[in-house]
């Protein structure tokens, strides 16, 4: 079979090419950034050229770790870029830390540093936009293309066929489907199994979808034993219920394959990535809340009787439990009352109405955050007794608990939070918290703490 195009045998030249990109931009963004600022130094200048050389190589062993390099064809821009994004706010916080390790920040300008922070992601995002533009052209035109086949009709075939069909820009062509017998569909009927294998053989197809249901699995077994005689990639479409489970991916256990159930959805340096986020930020925040939490905490003091910060047991990580802080907005009462906050709820004293209303209330959380006991964007905690009485009520509840609790969440943001008088409305709070988890990163986590600050402190059922 004749291969089309020039990036099909030749991705590892692309490859190379955007690693050495990605390096030629980090340089060029420094020397830009100095240029802007017009100052008396270079690229030359020894203390600008060991950051360049220290952000390349930190970008580049970050990017083989979280592989930034592998092939997107089939994916969004948002994919690869939010990769993108998580490399280079690991570099930038490790060049930090090393700045400060070795007291060298005076060095530095800072209006030429922050400008060379923010041109090196902008530059590496529209080269990816760029390459990928050219690609896509190539791929409509016909070029680079790939021609797919799908083994069994069923409901996942057709959904990998529409997603084709709706992305011309990946170059894949659907040529039919092979089963036992014709689809009732317009899809082309090529014929049976055997005559699947015998098309393998001579490399007809460029890769195979096998789409069986799981109860065939003899059929299947039997399937890619014959398959094995031929140089053809073939996948597998799993059952629908695993493509929504908590990471579905193929992990190994020594050289055994398991594909993930339900599992975390920080990988690789994800969870890295994700502490270093919430120590950073936090450490911001409290820096700049810090005279606003002072005033409100005078306030408590001078209008009710009580302490200051209210503690809660509240479940964290793994279902464990945890202790939450927050400003004390009700009156004292014991701990064991645990109802949630109702419209024109006695218990609330004037200024916790407003602290609650404003999410005010929520702020020394970020002291949870720096313990590690929480993150600063993840499901929102709950009390006790309402976890042990939803986790029995809805079906993945306490899948929630595979990351740490959050100050703010995707379902807050989409007007999710506050008082869960139904289960519908709990249902639609870890809908959004599984869609979060599943969808998981540090662009992600920005977007959401940028909703919060525009649209996500009130709400019309926050009492």
């Amino acid at each position: 079979m004749t291969q089309t195009g020039f990036i099909r045998s030749h991705q590892w030249l692309v490859s190379l090419c955007q690693r050495l990109l990605d390096q030629g931009i980090i340089f060029f963004a420094l020397m830009l950034a100095i240029l802007f600022r017009d100052l008396p130094v270079n690229l030359g200048d020894r203390g600008y050229l060991l950051a360049a050389i220290l952000a390349g190589s930190c970008f580049y062993v970050f990017a083989i770790h979280l592989k930034l390099y592998q092939s997107y064809r089939t994916v969004s821009l948002a994919t690869p870029v939010g990769v993108l994004l998580q490399i280079w706010f690991l570099t930038v916080v490790t060049l930090v830390m090393l700045s400060f390790a070795l007291k060298s920040t005076a060095y530095f300008s800072r209006i030429v540093m922050g400008s060379w922070l923010i041109i090196t992601p902008s530059l590496m995002i529209l080269s990816r936009l760029i390459v990928r533009e050219c690609l896509k052209r190539l791929r409509v035109d016909g070029r680079n293309s790939r021609k797919l086949v799908v083994v069994g009709w069923s409901e996942r075939a057709a959904l990998l066929i529409d997603e084709i069909n709706r992305n011309p820009w990946m170059g894949y062509t659907v040529e039919g489907c092979f089963d036992d017998k014709p689809p009732e569909t317009e899809v082309t009927y090529l014929g049976g199994l055997e005559t699947l294998v015998d098309k393998a053989r001579n490399n007809t197809y460029d890769a195979i979808y096998i789409a069986l249901p799981m109860e065939s699995s003899e059929a299947i077994r039997s399937l890619i034993k014959k398959l094995s005689n031929s140089s053809t990639p073939v996948y597998y479409l799993p059952d629908l219920f695993v493509s929504h489970l908590m990471g579905g991916k193929i992990s190994y256990v020594g050289d055994m394959p398991a594909v993930s159930i339900y599992s975390h959805p920080y990988e690789a340096g994800g969870a890295i990535v994700k502490r270093l986020e919430d120590v950073v930020l936090s450490s911001l925040i409290l820096f700049l809340i810090s005279p606003l939490m002072l005033i409100i905490a005078l306030l408590i003091k001078l209008t009710s009787k009580g302490p200051v910060i209210f503690k809660q047991q509240r479940y964290g990580l793994a279902g464990e439990s945890i202790q939450v802080y927050k400003f004390r907005t009700m009156v004292v009462h014991q701990d064991k009352q645990v109802a949630q906050a109702t419209r024109d709820d006695t218990r609330i004293t004037p200024l916790g109405r407003f602290l609650r209303k404003t999410s005010l209330d929520e702020l020394p959380q970020f002291i949870n955050v720096l313990q590690g006991r929480m993150s600063v964007v993840g499901p929102r905690p709950h009390a006790i007794v309402h976890n042990e009485y939803y986790r029995e009520a809805i079906e993945g509840y306490m899948l929630r608990h595979l990351v740490k609790p959050g100050i703010t969440g995707w379902a807050q943001v989409n007007g999710w939070r506050g008082e869960t008088d139904t289960l519908d409305k709990m249902q639609h709070r870890i809908d959004y918290d599984l869609y979060y988890l599943n969808h998981w990163s540090v662009s992600f986590d920005i977007k959401i703490i940028l909703m919060t600050i525009f649209k996500g402190f009130a709400g019309k059922n926050v009492y």
